[in-house]
């Protein structure tokens, strides 16, 4: 039989094995630091939000988000900037009332499937990105869901307004240092959202957007650069956007 002594170095052996190799399955980095910050006192309302980790070894950043929520959710988008070593999402947020956007009583819907988790509209839509005398076209895939609002929204402490569609469109900008065999690429939405944003940044202006809906239905709003600008970092901006380059394979 083991004795106590031995019992106990063997259960410590198998506790350090598998803290050890628990660390090295970690997905995020140990010497990670967290910085967060507010634009203004207003926030939720009409203020962006930003939270970044970078490395405290080397100050370089790894992950940041940008949220910015406006004055008022009914009627105004919200804007999401996911920034990855990768890649940095944009993701714009907003209500559309449900009968609005319906043809025939029906909605159209590109992913029936998920239809059974709330997502009931999905659906190619034309969109225009004007950034000062420079224009981009295309078609964005736009979706509606009747459940619940997005997680990041929640800050905004509200519920989805009965009779409404919590509607989202996002692009996906991928980055240059992204591993070769990986099968994300750029599109020319992503690099008209890299052109539009950069371009923006360094004039200190506004991204014009026009979201063309069913129904002759149209959006029409900006995103302020000059001012996430002036709140951001130059750092972070630099990691999301300015210091960056497309994957062109």
């Amino acid at each position: 039989m083991l004795s106590l002594n031995h019992f106990l170095v063997f259960k410590f052996q198998i506790l350090f094995t598998i803290v050890f190799f628990s660390l090295l399955t970690t997905p995020f980095s140990l010497q990670a630091g967290q910085e967060s910050d507010f634009e203004n006192s207003h926030w939720p309302k009409d203020a962006w939000f930003l939270e970044y980790e970078y490395d405290d070894f080397s100050d370089e950043i790894e992950f940041a988000n940008l949220i910015y929520l406006p004055q008022d959710f009914l009627t105004e988008k919200a804007f999401l900037l996911r920034c990855q070593p990768y890649f940095t999402n944009v993701n714009v947020a907003f209500l559309e009332d449900e009968s609005t956007i319906q043809e025939d009583g029906k909605y159209h819907n590109d992913s029936k499937k998920y239809a059974k988790h709330g997502f009931v509209y999905d659906e190619k839509r034309p969109i225009r990105l004007a950034v000062n005398d420079k224009t981009y076209q295309d078609q964005v895939s736009v979706g509606g869901q009747n459940r619940n609002l997005s997680k990041w929204l929640k800050p905004l402490n509200q519920t989805l307004p009965a009779g409404s569609l919590q509607m989202r469109f996002f692009s996906s900008i991928v980055y240059d240092n992204i591993p070769e065999f990986t099968s994300n690429r750029n599109n020319d939405l992503s690099r008209a959202f890299h052109q539009a944003i950069n371009k923006g940044l360094k004039e200190n202006s506004n991204i014009n957007f026009r979201l063309d809906m069913p129904n002759n239905i149209t959006h029409e709003f900006k995103l302020n650069l000059q001012r996430l600008k002036a709140f951001a970092p130059p750092e972070v901006l630099e990691f999301c956007f300015t210091g960056r380059k497309l994957r062109e394979d």
